[in-house]
């Protein structure tokens, strides 16, 4: 029976949530995203007749909910300072007096804080009781059920050819990182090495992941495109898979949130990053620890070298984003270590060192037969541990490279931010130290690892949502679930669960940043309209000359012919005199530039502009003399 709730009580309420409104109001999509679902629960609450302004649950048996909800305000302090401290809005009315905002907005900050401490606590208490009494289903799929499957092949299918530049419904993907890999990876086919013959500075695996896509065309992304929605697949289904270990088939309802959430974020960008390439294998490594957590066991020796052939892959993609492996095993160390399981902990670093060793051994080979070993652990290696992050001026100290880590996953990816959160919130909340030691250790080292270098850029944070799932555990265990109360309603949870992959389809293909690209002809785009010039020489060579590959390469179906192809954001000298050697010994036909050049041996021949949702970008193309 739901218990009265009086007028002081209803005016406490509303005090709490109104501060905590105010706190969390931005003009900016996260904090709006964030004041929403905390107004959702609030509301939930409210239905149900809770004691919501009793200070007595707070108090009693909660140590938990407090320290929780105190790390909650300050995250908000934060964020609420960081928000208006830099308001032109404020410092207009305030006369510009700097000073005088920041002290209005360090008081109105620890104001609000106090304030919403009571909405923020309760709300924190009420979410405990519902996770440590919510019974979940046997998670198990009924024999021959194609549901997940299908439903993750078609949210991947849908989102990929909505959102992804690669996809056939844009006309290129012109992003340059894309492009890099795709050169890189057509060449290896060709009998290019990559190091020896290419500089890039990205893994092997994800150069030949990108070299069987050139396979299937190699002048457009097509075969990309078939690799995306393969990725974002597994990515879905072992994010499902986890999922349903604490919520049963609710996790179904998630599995397309999620797919929109993943590719319509600015962290997805055109399509084809490493990050996103690595999911899979994060998600999958996710999955097999969690399984074991929760069903209160060790790894066996197949789980672990399992574990550690994932790693080796993403070690060789993209060894920045091996930070959640490094968080599992220092829990893992530390609770064998405590047990006093020696033999324990020296049998799984044995499986999962076997793994990577697994991962290693074909590019090893590779590298060993085409005499490339010393080139390839120089360039993937040293020069991006003591070269990429000190570019520049991003060397500021790990406190700040990491602040501005936060800053970027807040802008960049704001729901899957949100969901981190609430997912830090479920692991507190449900009582299970071990499953809270673990999350959490993987969770930060992982987002350590890739902001300790000193760069931000917005991609970075996609790797982030393989964290989501405990995000998406705890709203599903807040909700009412009405779709999985009766087993007899199979056929309505089909029909609601395949209507709200078409609503996320829909906001997918409005929501996307790329959509002022579809629609384009691709003769309109510069790489195009270069390559009808560059075509009508006979294996004709070309220079990428003084920016990142933007997709000429592709477009023209040529192959590099010099190791410094383009410039990239590692600034080695050495590829530096290089491009400027090429260009005086006229060793290419065509040099591509971002901005007008004075060669001796070249001619501009051609100029090309283009809008891409950010700035016009200019190109010129110049032909040997």
């Amino acid at each position: 029976m739901k218990k009265p709730i009086d007028n002081d009580k209803i005016f406490v309420i509303l005090v709490s949530v109104t501060a905590l409104f105010v706190q969390l109001f931005s003009v900016s999509f996260n904090g709006t995203a964030l004041n929403f679902l905390f107004c959702l629960i609030v509301l939930y609450l409210l239905s149900k007749g809770e004691d919501i302004a009793s200070v007595k649950t707070i108090i009693k048996n909660k140590g938990s909910i407090f320290f929780f909800s105190l790390g909650i305000e300050s995250i908000l302090l934060i964020l609420f300072f960081r928000k208006w401290h830099r308001s032109e809005t404020l410092k207009n009315v305030f006369f510009h007096s700097s000073s005088f905002v920041e002290g209005i907005t360090i008081v109105s900050g620890i104001v609000l804080a106090v304030l919403s401490f009571f909405a923020v606590s309760q709300i924190s208490s009420l979410v405990q009781k519902k996770i440590l009494s919510y019974r979940s289903e046997t998670g198990k799929d009924e024999t021959g059920d194609k549901t997940p499957l299908l439903l993750c092949a078609l949210s991947a299918f849908l989102m990929i050819t909505f959102c992804s530049k690669s996809s056939f419904l844009y006309p290129f993907n012109d992003w340059d990182d894309a492009n890099c890999f795709f050169t890189v990876g057509k060449g290896i086919m060709h009998g290019i090495v990559p190091y020896r013959d290419l500089f890039e500075q990205k893994g092997p695996l994800l150069y030949f992941l990108h070299g069987l896509a050139s396979l299937v065309s190699g002048d457009s992304f097509l075969g990309v495109y078939f690799l995306e929605i393969a990725a974002l697949f597994t990515f879905l289904y072992y994010s499902y898979r986890t999922m349903e270990l604490f919520i049963g088939k609710k996790a179904l309802y998630c599995v397309p949130v999620l797919a929109l959430i993943s590719c319509t974020s600015v962290s997805f960008y055109s399509g084809d990053s490493a990050e996103e390439l690595c999911l899979p294998f994060i998600a999958a490594s996710f999955w097999i620890l969690m399984k074991a957590l929760k069903e209160e066991r060790g790894l066996s020796r197949k789980e672990g070298i399992v574990i550690g052939l994932l790693s080796g892959c993403i070690f060789w993609i993209k060894f920045s984003i091996i930070g959640m492996y490094l968080g599992w095993y220092l829990v893992f160390c530390f609770d064998q270590i405590r047990n006093r399981k020696g033999k324990e902990l020296l049998k799984i670093t044995v499986d999962i060192a076997l793994g990577v060793v697994l991962a290693t051994i074909p590019f090893l080979i590779y590298f060993a037969v085409n005499n490339g070993v010393l080139d390839w652990l120089e360039v993937y290696i040293w020069d991006n541990v003591f070269l990429y992050s000190q570019a520049e001026e991003e060397t500021k100290g790990v406190l700040f490279n990491l602040y501005i880590g936060l800053e970027n996953v807040i802008k960049k990816n704001p729901f899957i931010f949100c969901l981190c959160l609430l997912g830090i919130a479920y692991v507190l909340l449900c009582n299970k130290k071990k499953l809270a030691s673990y999350y959490l250790s993987m969770l930060l080292t992982e987002f350590f690892v890739i902001y300790i270098g000193g760069r931000h850029f917005f991609y970075y944070s996609q790797v982030l949502n393989a964290f989501s799932v405990f995000g998406f555990v705890l709203i599903a265990e807040v909700s009412d679930g009405v779709a999985f109360k009766a087993k007899e309603n199979a056929q309505r949870r089909q029909i609601s669960l395949y209507a709200l992959l078409l609503v996320c389809a829909a906001l997918a293909f409005f929501l996307t940043p790329n959509r002022y690209l579809r629609g384009v002809d691709k003769q309109e785009l510069p790489q195009f309209i270069f390559a009808k010039e560059i075509n009508k020489t006979k294996d004709a060579t070309l220079l990428n000359y003084g920016f990142l590959d933007s997709g000429f390469y592709t477009a023209a179906d040529v192959l590099p012919n010099c190791k410094a192809f383009c410039e990239l954001t590692v600034r080695i000298q050495e590829m530096l005199y290089l491009q400027e050697y090429y260009t005086q010994e006229g060793l290419c036909d065509y040099v591509v530039t971002d901005r007008p050049r004075d060669f001796e041996k070249y001619e501009l021949i051609k100029e090309a502009e283009f809008y891409n949702n950010e700035k016009y970008q200019f190109f010129y193309l110049y032909a040997l003399k």
